[in-house]
Protein backbone atom coordinates (compact mmCIF):
# COMPACT_ATOMS: atom_id res chain seq x y z
CA UNK A 1 0.00 0.00 0.00
CA UNK A 2 2.91 2.26 1.02
CA UNK A 3 4.54 1.50 -2.21
CA UNK A 4 1.30 2.83 -4.30
CA UNK A 5 1.10 6.17 -2.34
CA UNK A 6 5.05 6.40 -2.96
CA UNK A 7 4.59 5.90 -6.91
CA UNK A 8 1.49 7.74 -6.93
CA UNK A 9 3.23 10.73 -5.52
CA UNK A 10 6.24 10.04 -7.88
CA UNK A 11 3.90 10.46 -10.80
CA UNK A 12 2.17 12.99 -9.76
CA UNK A 13 6.07 15.03 -9.39
CA UNK A 14 6.54 13.78 -13.41
CA UNK A 15 3.39 14.81 -14.23
CA UNK A 16 3.43 18.54 -13.28
CA UNK A 17 7.49 18.74 -14.55
CA UNK A 18 6.06 17.90 -17.93
CA UNK A 19 3.15 20.82 -17.17
CA UNK A 20 5.61 23.10 -16.55
CA UNK A 21 8.07 22.34 -19.02
CA UNK A 22 5.05 22.38 -21.61
CA UNK A 23 3.57 25.53 -20.54
CA UNK A 24 6.82 27.46 -20.64
CA UNK A 25 7.33 25.79 -24.23
CA UNK A 26 4.00 27.20 -24.50
CA UNK A 27 4.94 30.74 -23.39
CA UNK A 28 7.65 30.94 -25.34
CA UNK A 29 6.12 30.54 -28.17
CA UNK A 30 3.55 32.91 -28.21
CA UNK A 31 6.43 35.46 -26.45
CA UNK A 32 7.85 34.84 -30.22
CA UNK A 33 4.92 34.96 -32.29
CA UNK A 34 4.59 38.32 -30.57
CA UNK A 35 8.00 40.09 -30.85
CA UNK A 36 7.88 38.85 -34.98
CA UNK A 37 4.33 40.28 -35.09
CA UNK A 38 5.45 43.42 -33.86
CA UNK A 39 8.69 43.68 -36.29
CA UNK A 40 6.70 42.94 -38.98
CA UNK A 41 3.63 45.41 -38.03
CA UNK A 42 6.99 47.92 -37.64
CA UNK A 43 8.37 46.70 -41.31
CA UNK A 44 4.90 47.26 -42.54
CA UNK A 45 4.48 50.78 -40.96
CA UNK A 46 8.10 52.03 -42.51
CA UNK A 47 7.35 50.52 -46.18
CA UNK A 48 4.06 52.32 -46.16
CA UNK A 49 5.44 55.55 -45.13
CA UNK A 50 8.32 55.45 -47.58
CA UNK A 51 5.39 54.20 -50.07
CA UNK A 52 3.51 57.78 -49.25
CA UNK A 53 6.32 59.46 -49.03
CA UNK A 54 7.69 58.37 -52.71
CA UNK A 55 4.09 58.89 -53.98
CA UNK A 56 4.22 62.59 -52.36
CA UNK A 57 7.51 63.77 -52.66
CA UNK A 58 9.57 61.79 -54.87
CA UNK A 59 6.76 61.31 -58.32
CA UNK A 60 9.84 62.40 -60.35
CA UNK A 61 11.42 59.23 -59.64
CA UNK A 62 9.21 57.19 -61.66
CA UNK A 63 7.01 59.95 -63.42
CA UNK A 64 7.82 62.39 -65.74
CA UNK A 65 4.53 64.25 -66.19
CA UNK A 66 0.68 63.31 -65.94
CA UNK A 67 -1.39 64.27 -68.72
CA UNK A 68 -5.37 64.80 -67.72
CA UNK A 69 -4.48 62.26 -64.99
CA UNK A 70 -2.42 59.81 -67.12
CA UNK A 71 0.97 59.35 -65.97
CA UNK A 72 3.77 59.55 -68.62
CA UNK A 73 6.67 57.33 -67.18
CA UNK A 74 10.42 58.06 -66.90
CA UNK A 75 11.30 55.02 -68.28
CA UNK A 76 9.35 55.90 -71.70
CA UNK A 77 10.91 58.78 -72.06
CA UNK A 78 14.47 57.07 -71.19
CA UNK A 79 13.77 54.73 -74.03
CA UNK A 80 12.71 57.81 -76.12
CA UNK A 81 15.65 59.48 -75.58
CA UNK A 82 17.69 56.23 -76.74
CA UNK A 83 15.95 55.53 -79.75
CA UNK A 84 17.25 59.35 -80.66
CA UNK A 85 20.89 60.10 -79.43
CA UNK A 86 21.52 56.44 -77.46
CA UNK A 87 24.13 55.62 -80.22
CA UNK A 88 26.02 58.94 -80.20
CA UNK A 89 25.58 59.24 -76.30
CA UNK A 90 27.11 55.44 -75.82
CA UNK A 91 29.93 56.35 -78.54
CA UNK A 92 30.81 59.73 -76.16
CA UNK A 93 30.95 57.86 -72.95
CA UNK A 94 33.39 54.74 -74.51
CA UNK A 95 35.38 57.57 -76.18
CA UNK A 96 35.28 59.53 -72.59
CA UNK A 97 36.49 55.85 -70.91
CA UNK A 98 39.13 55.23 -73.50
CA UNK A 99 40.93 58.50 -72.81
CA UNK A 100 40.20 58.84 -69.09
CA UNK A 101 42.49 54.63 -68.97
CA UNK A 102 45.02 56.74 -70.95
CA UNK A 103 45.39 59.44 -69.16
CA UNK A 104 45.84 56.86 -65.95
CA UNK A 105 48.10 54.77 -67.93
CA UNK A 106 50.11 57.13 -68.81
CA UNK A 107 49.63 59.33 -65.19
CA UNK A 108 48.64 62.85 -66.75
CA UNK A 109 48.75 65.16 -64.73
CA UNK A 110 47.07 68.42 -66.08
CA UNK A 111 47.23 72.15 -63.23
CA UNK A 112 44.04 73.56 -62.44
CA UNK A 113 46.35 77.17 -63.50
CA UNK A 114 46.04 75.45 -67.05
CA UNK A 115 42.08 75.03 -66.91
CA UNK A 116 41.60 78.19 -65.10
CA UNK A 117 43.66 80.09 -67.86
CA UNK A 118 42.38 78.14 -71.10
CA UNK A 119 38.86 79.27 -69.51
CA UNK A 120 39.86 82.50 -68.86
CA UNK A 121 40.78 82.90 -72.76
CA UNK A 122 37.88 81.26 -73.83
CA UNK A 123 35.88 83.62 -72.10
CA UNK A 124 37.44 86.64 -72.95
CA UNK A 125 37.05 85.24 -77.28
CA UNK A 126 32.80 85.38 -76.42
CA UNK A 127 33.66 88.74 -75.06
CA UNK A 128 35.54 90.38 -77.65
CA UNK A 129 32.23 89.30 -80.01
CA UNK A 130 29.71 90.95 -77.53
CA UNK A 131 28.43 87.83 -75.58
CA UNK A 132 29.46 86.69 -72.35
CA UNK A 133 30.68 83.03 -71.45
CA UNK A 134 27.28 82.29 -69.33
CA UNK A 135 24.78 83.11 -72.24
CA UNK A 136 26.65 81.49 -74.43
CA UNK A 137 26.50 78.50 -72.48
CA UNK A 138 22.97 78.44 -71.82
CA UNK A 139 22.45 78.92 -75.80
CA UNK A 140 24.28 75.48 -75.80
CA UNK A 141 22.99 73.65 -73.09
CA UNK A 142 25.77 73.67 -71.08
CA UNK A 143 27.03 74.15 -67.30
CA UNK A 144 30.36 75.80 -66.00
CA UNK A 145 31.22 72.25 -65.28
CA UNK A 146 30.82 70.83 -68.37
CA UNK A 147 33.00 73.60 -69.70
CA UNK A 148 35.59 72.79 -66.97
CA UNK A 149 35.20 69.10 -67.90
CA UNK A 150 35.58 69.55 -71.68
CA UNK A 151 38.67 71.93 -70.58
CA UNK A 152 40.53 69.64 -69.03
CA UNK A 153 39.94 66.36 -71.88
CA UNK A 154 41.15 68.64 -74.36
CA UNK A 155 44.58 69.55 -72.04
CA UNK A 156 44.87 65.75 -71.45
CA UNK A 157 44.33 65.10 -74.80
CA UNK A 158 46.75 67.43 -75.82
CA UNK A 159 49.52 65.97 -73.15
CA UNK A 160 49.28 62.73 -74.72
CA UNK A 161 49.88 64.03 -78.37
CA UNK A 162 52.79 65.83 -77.30
CA UNK A 163 54.90 67.66 -80.27
CA UNK A 164 52.15 66.10 -82.63
CA UNK A 165 50.40 69.27 -81.47
CA UNK A 166 53.88 71.38 -82.06
CA UNK A 167 53.27 74.36 -84.82
CA UNK A 168 56.57 75.39 -86.27
CA UNK A 169 57.27 78.91 -87.99
CA UNK A 170 57.47 77.78 -90.76
CA UNK A 171 54.43 76.16 -91.09
CA UNK A 172 52.73 79.58 -89.58
CA UNK A 173 55.00 81.42 -92.97
CA UNK A 174 53.47 78.84 -95.18
CA UNK A 175 49.83 79.34 -93.87
CA UNK A 176 50.08 83.33 -93.98
CA UNK A 177 51.44 83.06 -97.58
CA UNK A 178 49.12 80.60 -98.58
CA UNK A 179 46.01 81.99 -98.01
CA UNK A 180 47.52 86.10 -98.66
CA UNK A 181 47.44 86.84 -94.95
CA UNK A 182 48.90 90.43 -93.86
CA UNK A 183 48.79 93.09 -90.62
CA UNK A 184 45.71 95.12 -90.54
CA UNK A 185 45.14 98.52 -88.09
CA UNK A 186 43.66 96.04 -86.00
CA UNK A 187 46.20 93.39 -85.85
CA UNK A 188 49.86 93.84 -85.92
CA UNK A 189 52.46 91.33 -87.25
CA UNK A 190 53.15 89.70 -84.05
CA UNK A 191 49.15 89.47 -83.31
CA UNK A 192 48.52 87.95 -86.75
CA UNK A 193 51.28 84.82 -85.90
CA UNK A 194 49.53 83.67 -82.91
CA UNK A 195 46.00 84.11 -84.58
CA UNK A 196 47.75 81.90 -87.09
CA UNK A 197 49.46 79.30 -84.35
CA UNK A 198 46.09 78.77 -82.53
CA UNK A 199 44.11 77.94 -85.96
CA UNK A 200 46.51 75.48 -86.88
CA UNK A 201 47.15 74.14 -83.55
CA UNK A 202 43.40 73.68 -83.48
CA UNK A 203 43.30 72.12 -86.89
CA UNK A 204 46.28 68.94 -85.97
CA UNK A 205 44.13 68.75 -82.34
CA UNK A 206 41.21 67.52 -84.27
CA UNK A 207 43.05 65.35 -86.28
CA UNK A 208 45.42 63.71 -84.41
CA UNK A 209 42.72 63.92 -81.52
CA UNK A 210 40.54 61.25 -83.96
CA UNK A 211 43.61 59.29 -84.69
CA UNK A 212 44.33 58.90 -81.35
CA UNK A 213 40.81 58.05 -80.26
CA UNK A 214 40.66 55.45 -83.85
CA UNK A 215 43.64 53.95 -82.30
CA UNK A 216 42.32 53.43 -78.45
CA UNK A 217 39.56 51.99 -79.84
CA UNK A 218 41.11 49.23 -81.70
CA UNK A 219 43.44 48.37 -78.90
CA UNK A 220 40.69 48.30 -76.36
CA UNK A 221 38.33 45.63 -76.00
CA UNK A 222 34.84 46.84 -75.56
CA UNK A 223 31.62 44.42 -75.56
CA UNK A 224 28.50 46.61 -76.28
CA UNK A 225 25.36 44.68 -74.98
CA UNK A 226 22.83 47.10 -76.66
CA UNK A 227 23.26 47.92 -80.17
CA UNK A 228 20.83 51.32 -81.22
Amino acid sequence: MEEDVVGGNSFEKTARKIRKTTLKKVLSSVSKVKKGMLVGGILLVVLIGMGVYVYFEKKSWFMAALVNGSPVSRLSVIQELEKQGGKEVLENMIMKKLITDEVHRLKVVIKRADIDAELKKTEEQIVSQGGTLDDALAQQGVTREDLLEQILMKKQIEHILGDKMRVSDEEIEQYVKENKLAPTKNMNAAELKNQVRDQLQSTKFSTEAQRLIADLREKADVVRYIEY
